[in-house]
């Protein structure tokens, strides 16, 4: 497996790649690397701001519904896509890579990474849940994929996630 990569500077970077091997079971690799040139810190955590505002990729509204994301727990998160211009649902997302749609959640200081896919495909194929775990507090960003008329769609969002309240302290 290979794959050719232009990284736009010198860096520090971390990269993932999410397969499941012919026979095996699904992993999900982390590597970090840094780029020659690069004279930066090598562990800082950026400050990310919640943000859990619509997102319109290529004409196609993307909007996230949760409730609040606690340390430790799961949370349904549903996205509704509709057409940007008509507001009409989008009813046309199709599977990408054997799902309807991908989601992939890392905290702030990417020590922490999941994949999921969808949970049982019920409703109109304009609405897409996943089940996510969240198992520290802090921001984490999420990206979710669908296909549309044949282009695949990137969208992301911030998570903010409390802590848990335990009694007694």
């Amino acid at each position: 497996f290979g794959v050719e990569l232009a990284l736009p500077h010198a860096g520090h970077y971390q990269l993932m790649a999410d397969l499941v091997p012919t026979g095996g079971a699904p992993q999900l690799l982390q590597r970090t690397i840094t780029t020659a040139g690069y004279d930066g810190p090598l562990s800082t955590t950026p400050a990310l701001a919640a943000d859990l505002s619509d997102k319109v990729v290529d004409n196609t509204r993307v909007q996230l519904a949760m409730r609040e994301a606690m340390a430790g727990g799961e949370r349904l998160m549903t996205f509704t896509l509709t057409d940007a211009l008509t507001g009409a649902p989008a009813d046309n997302v199709e599977p990408y890579l054997g799902a309807t749609g991908h989601l992939l959640r890392v905290n702030a200081d990417l020590s922490a990474a999941a994949h999921s896919h969808p949970i049982a495909e019920e409703g109109p194929p304009s609405t897409v849940a996943f089940q996510v775990l969240f198992p520290r507090a802090g921001m984490h960003r999420v990206w979710v994929q669908f296909q549309r008329a044949g282009r695949v769609l990137t969208a992301s969002f911030t998570i903010p996630v409390m802590e848990r309240y335990r009694a007694g302290t």
